[in-house]
């Protein structure tokens, strides 16, 4: 029974488990945008061609109206990929199967209905293609083929029930590309993701603080420098130092010393908001941005409770209580540089380290020109 669950869930999220496409959601958002950016346009050309090459050649009008379509239909992807698709990215897997359905049952109409008297040949090619230039769960586009193939079937049975031996044909040769189709994406779709999954851990190391989890200094700089870019709200920033963290280390030991720094970063992602900006910058020095902060006194709360909860922090063999001494700057109008911003918070810090240690020192920021980018 677990190795069928196990065989379900390799079938299912292709060996990267579920959690990955919920980490990696914007990553998985992005390629398939530049997919989409380069499908479209490269549909669009190959329809126009044919509608070109219909209009000489006299083809059948319905295929003229057919080809028409899809350049339409095209034109009109290229212009949400330029607008609505850029900003909402996470619409860009629905926008492809849809597109990826019209393709396939386009390619349906041409090779049944549109020519009865011949073997189909272009919806083969569109079955084994549109299923692998989308990056999403191996199942989704395995059942996007599955369902074109079931509708191939009765376009065939409908257009070429007087021709059997065409219609036999299709059948074989459906049979033996959709198999090859449907090992093609899994394969294809599993070595994406595992490379999108090996790129993921490269950026968390890169990026991530070992001992906390937190980013790391240079990391939480430039996302510090990214938003102040971006908002327009009210912000604050917190620098927090560990009280007597030397000490700590010399009497208890490094081990003890590792662990207080990694209850504080617990301690940090339980208070703030998963939309701040939480890091360490430091040996014992933390540093935190919140941006649309209601108040400036609502984020001397914040910084209490931080207090609260680091008071709190037991660890077997150290007696000694734990203490942060935290620096609080506010920047209700306008937002201030990074430099300007992180030295009036760290001004605070050192108020509040001579002021008696354990507490918050809050002040508000005095510049509020936004910097240039």
């Amino acid at each position: 029974m677990e190795r069928l669950c196990s065989l379900f869930s390799s079938i299912f999220y292709g060996k990267v488990g579920r959690r990955f496409y919920r980490v990696n959601r914007r990553e998985i958002d992005a390629v398939n945008y530049r997919m989409l950016q380069f499908t479209a346009p490269a549909v669009l050309g190959l329809s126009a061609l044919c509608v070109f090459l219909s209009c000489r050649l006299e083809l059948l009008h319905p295929m003229q109206r057919l080809y028409l379509w899809l350049s339409v239909f095209s034109l009109v992807l290229i212009v949400l990929t330029r607008t609505l698709l850029r900003r909402r990215q996470n619409l860009c897997t629905p926008a492809y199967y849809a597109f990826a359905v019209i393709i396939n049952c386009s390619a349906v109409c041409l090779d049944t209905f549109e020519s009865p008297q011949t073997p189909a040949a272009i919806f083969f090619t569109t079955l084994i293609v549109t299923p692998v230039l989308i990056l999403d769960m191996p199942v989704r586009p395995m059942l996007l083929s599955a369902s074109c193939a079931l509708f191939f079937c009765v376009s065939s049975a409908c257009s070429k029930r007087d021709l059997p031996i065409v219609m036999e044909t299709d059948f074989t040769n459906l049979a033996l590309v959709f198999c090859m189709g449907l090992l093609f994406t899994y394969f294809i779709q599993v070595t994406r993701l595992q490379s999108l999954q090996s790129m993921h851990a490269l950026r968390v190391r890169a990026e991530r603080d070992p001992l906390t989890g937190l980013t790391n200094k240079s990391t939480t700089e430039y996302l510090c420098r990214l938003y102040l870019r971006q908002v327009s709200g009210a912000c604050a920033m917190l620098v927090i130092d560990v009280d007597n963290f030397k000490s700590i280390n010399d009497r208890f030991g490094h081990q003890n010393g590792d662990a207080v720094l990694h209850e504080i970063g617990c301690a940090l992602r339980e208070v703030f908001r998963k939309t701040a900006v939480v890091g360490r910058i430091g040996g014992d020095e933390f540093l935190v941005m919140m941006w649309n902060v209601p108040s400036h006194d609502a984020a001397v709360e914040k910084a209490e409770e931080l207090l609260r909860r680091a008071g709190g922090i037991q660890l077997r063999g150290v007696t000694q209580p734990l203490t942060c001494s935290i620096g609080l700057a506010t920047a209700e109008r306008g937002v201030p540089g990074y430099h300007q911003f992180f030295s009036e918070a760290d001004g605070a810090l050192y108020t509040a380290k001579r002021s008696g240690k354990g507490r918050c020192v809050a002040v508000r920021s005095h510049c509020a020109s936004r910097p240039s980018k």
